[in-house]
Order: C-alpha cells, then sequence, then structure tokens
C-alpha cells in the first residue's frame, strides 16, 4: 500500500472470496479511513486497486468491491481497478456490474 495526496494504492490478493472478504474489508476500512482523515473529501480523490495478480474472485469477493465503490462514491472518492485480471473481468462482466464499477465490458487484462 501506498499514498499520496491524492491517491493511495491497495494491492488485492490472488484470491478475493468468501474466506477472504472479512480480513480485505477490515483492513481496506482502516486504509480508507486514515486516507479519509488525512485529506477529508472535498477534493477529487482516489482509490488504486492493483488487480493484476487475482486469479479468483467470487460473489461475496465481487459484492465487496461493490460496496467499497459505493461508500467511495458517496464521499466523493473514485475506486480506480488497475490492470485487472481476465477472471476478475469476466466476473464483472457476467454478473452485469461493470458500469458499477467503472469498467469497460471489453476491457484487455494486463
Amino acid at each position: 500500500m501506498s499514498t499520496d495526496n491524492d491517491t493511495i494504492d491497495f494491492q488485492l490478493p490472488d484470491e478475493v472470496g468468501i474466506y477472504e472478504v472479512g480480513d480485505l474489508y477490515r483492513e481496506l476500512g482502516g486504509v480508507l479511513q486514515a486516507f479519509i482523515d488525512g485529506t477529508g473529501s472535498s477534493a477529487r480523490h482516489a482509490l488504486r486497486l492493483g488487480a493484476q495478480r487475482v486469479s479468483m474472485i467470487d460473489t461475496a469477493g465481487l459484492q465487496l468491491l461493490l460496496v467499497l465503490a459505493k461508500e467511495l462514491e458517496s464521499r466523493g472518492l473514485e475506486l480506480d481497478l488497475v490492470a485487472p485480471t481476465k477472471a476478475l473481468l469476466g466476473v464483472i462482466d457476467r454478473l452485469g456490474a461493470s458500469a458499477l464499477l467503472g469498467v469497460s465490458p471489453t476491457a484487455q487484462a494486463a
């Protein structure tokens, strides 16, 4: 994880499933709260999620991403999925979440 004045970078793990989302939710929550406390939400800031390692994501993992995107949006922040894998893009597309996560359904994986 790294931060600057406008963004925070966070690397998603290889697996984002039902067994990982609880810990991931708590970790992201702490990181985001510290970032929001440090920057406020009056300017446009972003959370960049490194998604190049995601080899498996299930509906619980996708739900976490959707909740995160909604929470960020309510605070005037953006979610940016960086280099999403084919596995991640496939689940996002199949479940109709492309627009909600700001991902083109035809995006190319890194």
